[in-house]
C-alpha cells in the first residue's frame, strides 16, 4: 500500500504521490504495472492520486483508493465553495496521446475515478470504478475524457475508447 505521508501537523503533502512522466513510441509503449502477481494499492487524500503524463503509455493492474468514505455530508457542504483538494481528489488522471488505462480498481475518490485529457488515441477499459464523485464541486465523472486534442495535427481528436468497464455508485 502506498499512502500519502502525514507531515505531522495535519497537512498532507501530495507531491510524493506518483507523478509518472514518460513516453514510449509507436509499437513500443511504456507499460506500468505491478511486478508479477504483486498487488499495489495507492491511497490518497489530496487532489490527485496517480498522474500520468506522456505518450504511448499503458497503466495497468493497480488499485487506487481515495477518502470519500471518510467525508460526511456536513463536512462536504461546509467546504463546498472553498475548493479544498481533500474534497476534490481524483484517482487516475492522464494527459497525452496513445494512452491505455486498463484493469485497475478505482474507488472512494471524492471526484473523478479515471480521467484523461489533452490527447487522443485513448483507451480506458476493463476497470472497476465505484464510490466516486460524491463530494466535488468540479462536476466530474466516474470515467471520462475531456479537452481531447489531435496528436497528428488533424482538426479532431481520434480513437477515444471507453469500453468494458464496471462503474457503479458514482454520483
Amino acid at each position: 500500500v502506498y499512502q500519502n505521508p502525514d507531515l505531522g501537523n495535519g497537512d498532507k503533502d501530495n507531491s510524493s504521490m506518483p507523478q509518472i512522466r514518460c513516453s514510449g513510441s509507436k509499437g513500443h509503449p511504456v507499460v506500468i504495472r505491478p511486478w508479477k502477481s504483486e498487488r499495489v494499492k495507492f491511497q490518497f487524500d489530496s487532489a490527485l492520486a496517480v498522474r500520468l503524463s506522456g505518450n504511448y503509455v499503458k497503466f495497468q493492474g493497480f488499485e487506487v483508493e481515495g477518502v470519500a468514505q471518510n467525508i460526511t455530508y456536513k463536512e462536504a457542504i461546509a467546504n463546498w465553495w472553498i475548493g479544498d483538494r481533500y474534497y476534490n481528489g481524483s484517482g487516475i488522471v492522464s494527459t497525452g496521446h496513445h494512452v491505455e488505462i486498463a484493469d485497475n480498481i478505482v474507488h472512494d475518490t471524492p471526484a473523478s475515478g479515471i480521467s484523461a485529457r489533452d490527447g487522443d488515441f485513448i483507451t480506458i477499459k476493463n476497470n472497476i470504478v465505484y464510490n466516486c464523485d460524491w463530494w466535488t464541486i468540479a462536476g466530474s465523472k466516474g470515467i471520462g475524457v475531456t479537452d481531447a486534442k489531435s496528436s497528428d495535427g488533424s482538426t479532431t481528436a481520434q480513437n477515444i475508447k471507453i469500453e468494458s468497464n464496471l462503474i457503479f455508485n458514482v454520483e
